[in-house]
């Protein structure tokens, strides 16, 4: 059985990418979460298996080891309780002392490849176009908080915030009838008495109404504010307009996202607020690839910045990459020499060739750099690597 499945993380995309052993093969797939679409994910894998089997035969390894190798994910192909928990990719890596299992919320190309190291180029996008970001939905009837990306969306706690249903009831209550009442002053007290409002409509009616709307909002920014203390990522508001300006004009939260999602959100599904707000936060990210493909360009014309894969490898083999920007589309198999920087590359993988784009990724991943994974068309140039160089 495999072990449970760890979410993608730069951090594990790093640990992944500075395997040193003689081998490590990556399966990579597309997966369904219902039927009758899943029916054909167990045949796949099955097929990816056969066929990574013999690569490794190809490269030296018996070919009962292999079927050893495998033999973990072969136990998965008529596991129904595996299949029933899928994403919308999967990724399976194996090396010669060990494996990992990923379930992926994002689809995948259907790919077997060995190397000397997990290939970790399409899983990029997972962390480097995916802004984490909050979404606080809210209404009259609920309060919820929710820590979302691009792929997922789960409900955070948000304690002390009146999102119990008797706190927001007496809340909704008090607001519902609305009144003062006042009674005779005792004899000898000249005509003071306080004002009677009852029913709807009156400008102090409409004033309290405010100030009850606005003390509502500031008990939930309070919350807000000791849940995201340490936190720098955006919040999505989701509410209908008046609620939501209320809550504008009293949160102390400073990342509070300039657009929100308006309506009352008590009956859209979390997956559907996600998507709503991820059109929003797209925006920002967009602004962030205009400003790494800018950044290249500037870097590229003062000395600083290459497009040309030998010279990618190269300053990678110096721990001289700052940025990388990187065809998340493009293979390109050969050898890379690291004692003189020169590449030899093949149309076709042959014994002791790397994939190049993948091996440059490793590079800037162990030094920590900015790296991007875009489509071609996305690309500052028409190679399947761009680098900004430390010096």
């Amino acid at each position: 059985m495999l072990e449970t499945p760890k979410p993608v993380t730069k951090a594990l995309l790093r640990e992944l990418a500075a395997m040193d052993e003689p081998w490590c093969a990556s399966l990579l797939m597309p997966t369904h979460r219902a039927e009758p679409e899943n029916r054909q994910d167990p045949i796949r894998l099955k097929n990816l298996i056969r066929r990574a089997e013999e690569m490794l035969v190809e490269q030296g390894v018996r070919s009962a080891d292999a079927r050893d190798v495998f033999a973990p994910a072969s136990s998965l192909v008529n596991d129904p309780l595996f299949w029933s928990r899928q994403e919308d990719g999967l990724a399976l890596y194996f090396w010669p002392q060990g494996f990992q299992q990923l379930h992926i919320p994002a689809e995948l190309q259907e790919r077997v490849v060995v190397d000397d190291r997990a290939w970790t180029v399409p899983l990029l996008p997972l962390v480097t176009d995916d802004a984490r970001f909050f979404i606080l939905a809210l209404s009259g009837e609920t309060v919820r908080l929710f820590e979302a990306s691009r792929y997922a969306a789960s409900e955070r706690p948000l304690p002390e915030a009146p999102h119990d249903f008797e706190d927001l009831a007496r809340f909704i209550e008090e607001e519902k009838q609305l009144q003062f009442h006042t009674r005779a002053a005792p004899a000898g007290d000249a005509g003071d008495r306080a004002a009677v409002f009852h029913g709807h409509g009156g400008g102090v009616e409409k004033s309290v109404r405010k100030t009850r709307l606005q003390e509502y909002c500031q008990w939930i920014d309070r919350a807000v504010a000791r849940a995201l203390a340490a936190e720098t990522a955006p919040l999505v508001l989701a509410a209908d307009r008046p609620l939501m300006a209320t809550f504008r004009e009293v949160c102390s939260y400073r990342y509070l996202f300039e657009e929100g999602v308006p309506g009352n959100p008590d009956h859209v599904r979390p997956d559907q607020l996600r998507d709503r707000a991820w059109k929003l936060v797209e925006s920002r990210l967009k602004q962030s690839h205009r400003r790494a493909v800018d950044a290249y360009r500037q870097a590229a014309a003062h000395g600083r910045g290459t497009h040309r894969l030998e010279d990618v490898l190269w300053a990678g083999s110096q721990g001289r990459i700052a940025a990388l920007l990187v065809d998340r589309t493009a293979e390109r198999w050969g050898r890379f020499d690291g004692q003189v920087g020169t590449v030899e590359l093949h149309t076709q993988p042959k014994p002791g060739d790397h994939e190049l784009v993948n091996q440059a990724v490793a590079m800037a991943l162990h030094q920590d750099a900015e790296v991007f994974a875009w489509p071609p068309d996305e690309m500052p140039t028409r190679e399947p690597a761009a680098a900004v160089l430390r010096y």
